[in-house]
């Protein structure tokens, strides 16, 4: 895969090289119809390429610079929400994790209390799990 790389190279470089010696010729390039300048045809060429590929670039710059900086931010507020969690000690009974409190929802309660009107003792009084029948 390298070798075909190295090849495409060679052919562009030697393209660009005979185009170079067979339009080797002078132009005249006139700027605001008071400076006059004899330039090779294949350096006027190869000038205003590398002139039109700086606004990419600078477009480019900015762009990865604005992708840096939320990188960084989003980063940031990782390393603080990793830093704010407390991870629990197993030999330590006394440390408590930041848990939040369970509250019950009002369908859980509408559950529950059906299930109280009728009777039924097939679910827990924290309505996750049924109790097995035996």
């Amino acid at each position: 895969m390298r070798l075909l790389y190295y090849l495409i190279i060679l052919a562009i470089g030697f393209a660009i090289s005979w185009f170079t010696f067979q339009n080797w010729t002078m132009v005249t390039l006139t700027l605001f119809s008071v400076l006059e300048i004899d330039v090779p045809l294949p350096l006027l060429l190869i000038s205003m390429f590398l002139l039109g590929l700086v606004p990419y670039a600078l477009w480019a710059k900015a762009r990865y610079w604005a992708m840096r900086r939320k990188v960084n931010k989003l980063s940031k507020q990782l390393e603080v929400l990793l830093l704010d969690k407390t991870i629990p000690d197993k030999n330590d009974k006394n440390k408590q994790i930041n848990k939040a409190p369970v509250t019950q929802t009002d369908q859980e309660r509408e559950l529950k209390a059906l299930a109280e009107a009728a009777g039924q003792s097939g679910i827990d009084q924290d309505l996750t799990t049924p109790r097995s029948s035996s």
